[in-house]
């Protein structure tokens, strides 16, 4: 007799709960094969098309010079004078070799070849040195807002001075892109300078590459380093210079803190 089709035998199954637990795991197995095989490749592809370390500098450099513009524009001036000194930013010195004692000497170049001499910026009032980057978007940030605040530092009688250990030729390409600084900003490629206010630390092989730190330092005209901020970040809080500078000149109103 010929069966019907609901007589025909069925294969053995598996219990609904084993069976859906079952394909999922296959499921999930299967997908995480192929995302490792993907990630292999991407990894290979990645490491093939990779530019070499001096292309990468380059396209870095090209990337911050069309990014920071915006943010250095973001600036805001400290404001007058008086109301510095009247809501003064008090912060306090961080320790240092040079804290209290003769800031070094230095002889350096400025974009045009210039050469200036700390000893001849200190005969016309107390300096604020900045060591930076010029490759780092928030040291470009401080340059210029510097700048901005530039007619307060010359009302406390101080000048403003920058350094950097890169050279003449990449500094003129940062400050064209955005217009002039009023201030001196100048080169020490050999770090020595740096190395002299303790914000370069050389590898201990002695090679050029080494550990670069930010720095500011105020020095009053007899050239004596009076405070002091060095760290991984620039410090960006001129209200803070101000307050310190027009201390040190003896310029404060009468019953602040710190006269």
């Amino acid at each position: 007799m010929k069966e019907t089709l609901h007589q025909l035998p069925m294969p053995a199954m598996l219990p609904q709960g084993r069976r859906s637990k079952w394909g999922s795991a296959s499921i999930t197995l299967l997908v995480l094969i192929l995302l490792a095989g993907g990630v292999g490749v991407v990894g290979r592809i990645a490491i093939q098309d990779r530019p070499p370390d001096g292309a990468r500098k380059r396209e870095d450099e090209a990337r911050l010079l069309v990014n920071y513009h915006p943010e250095i524009q973001a600036g805001s001036p400290a404001g007058s004078l008086q109301k510095v000194l009247e809501h003064p930013d008090l912060i306090p010195t961080h320790n240092h070799p040079l804290l209290g004692r003769r800031a070094p000497d230095f002889e350096l170049a400025d974009l045009e070849g210039t050469v200036w001499k700390l000893r001849e910026l200190l005969a016309g009032g107390p300096v604020v040195l900045v060591f930076y980057h010029t490759y780092c978007p928030l040291c470009m940030r401080q340059l210029f807002d510097g700048d901005k605040d530039l007619p307060l530092f010359r009302e406390v009688g101080a000048r403003v001075v920058a350094i950097s250990a890169d050279a003449p030729e990449l500094m003129r390409r940062r400050l064209e892109q955005y217009g002039p600084i009023g201030f001196a900003v100048l080169s020490d490629p050999g770090n020595q300078v740096a190395q002299a206010y303790h914000v370069f630390r050389r590898t201990r092989d002695g090679k050029m590459a080494g550990r670069f730190l930010h720095g500011t330092f105020v020095i009053d005209r007899q050239g004596t380093v009076q405070w002091v901020n060095v760290g991984d970040a620039p410090f960006r809080r001129n209200p803070a210079l101000l307050y310190q500078l027009a201390k040190i000149e003896g310029r404060l109103p009468s019953r602040q803190p710190g006269s």
